[in-house]
């Protein structure tokens, strides 16, 4: 909580900005379907976002198949997270995750499958029932910065029997992170009621609502692969050649937001009595720093993600 509030958890790239240093945005993406770049663009980069031609042509046969599209929300709202060894798992997230790996394995070959958590207990659980499919990468989100995959199954963890919010998930870098990762599918299973207790998560799930792509799953429909087929059946779902609706997310988290009012706390410490002329009785005051920013603007982004 010390380091929160003295600001240690600001990035290198946010310090520099906050020094001045001018920022350059890169504002074309060449990895994701459409799709899947939509939300993020919306939400992190103030719709400024732009999509390759080479992203905007990617049509795999395998859209065909409603629940292998491009971006899709699988809501299994009556699961619930348990606490191993400091770390939170959900076996029956994990259970579904085998699934989808298993019957995309079984109907399409040569893609390249990533399935990520924000929990190292998750990761674990993943990897034991993933064993026999070696060609499978799972990793925690912060494992996979950097990193990219042609689909992604993405396990938020967090269920209704914690009363406490979603943890990790809160962290608007990591979300996006994960849900940045796919370059040409990105399923996310996650807890719905209670990921929407967060504004984001709540717009990410409205969004893949307004669009036909978020599947309520009952715990029976999960269990069978023929029945989440019956249940994407129901949807209206946006083909994958069409631009999503995103016309009710809003910015809440764009970089492009000020974030101009830092200050740092006094600190008060006592030096080692080894450093010369100190003794324990002579604590040092260590002086505010106040950020040195301009007025905000768009292109003075404070919150690199």
């Amino acid at each position: 909580e010390l380091a929160r509030s003295s600001l240690y958890t600001r990035s290198l790239f946010q310090r520099l900005m906050e020094c001045r240093h001018q920022p350059v945005f890169l504002d074309t993406q060449y990895r994701m379907h459409p799709h899947i770049a939509a939300f993020p663009s919306c939400s992190f980069y103030s719709r400024r976002l732009l999509n390759a031609p080479s992203v905007s042509a990617i049509s795999e046969p395998f859209y065909s198949t409603r629940v292998f599209a491009p971006f899709v929300v699988f809501d299994l709202s009556w699961t619930r997270e348990e606490l191993r060894n400091g770390s939170y798992c959900n076996k029956h997230e994990a259970q579904f995750c085998v699934m989808l790996v298993r019957e995309f394995r079984s109907r399409v070959k040569g893609q390249s499958i990533g399935v990520i958590t924000p929990y190292k207990q998750q990761q674990a659980m993943l990897r034991n029932v993933l064993r026999e499919y070696q060609d499978v990468e799972v990793n925690t989100v912060d494992g996979f910065q950097g990193r990219e995959k042609d689909v992604i199954v993405f396990s938020c963890v967090r269920g209704e029997s914690d009363k406490r919010g979603v943890g990790f998930l809160r962290d608007v870098r990591r979300m996006n992170v994960g849900i940045t990762r796919a370059k040409k599918a990105l399923w996310v299973v996650g807890n719905g009621k209670q990921l929407c207790t967060e504004p984001l998560w709540r717009q990410l799930f409205s969004c893949a609502q307004k669009n036909g792509l978020r599947a309520e799953l009952s715990r029976d429909d999960a269990s069978k692969f023929d029945l989440v087929q019956k249940k994407m059946a129901t949807l209206s779902m946006r083909p994958p050649d069409k631009e999503l609706d995103i016309s009710g997310v809003s910015e809440p988290q764009s970089v492009f937001t000020d974030r101009s009012q830092f200050e740092m706390p006094k600190i008060t410490y006592t030096p080692s009595l080894g450093q010369p002329g100190a003794s324990s009785s002579s604590p040092v005051q260590v002086p505010p720093i106040v950020s040195q920013v301009g007025a905000p603007s768009p292109s003075n982004p404070l919150v690199p993600v």
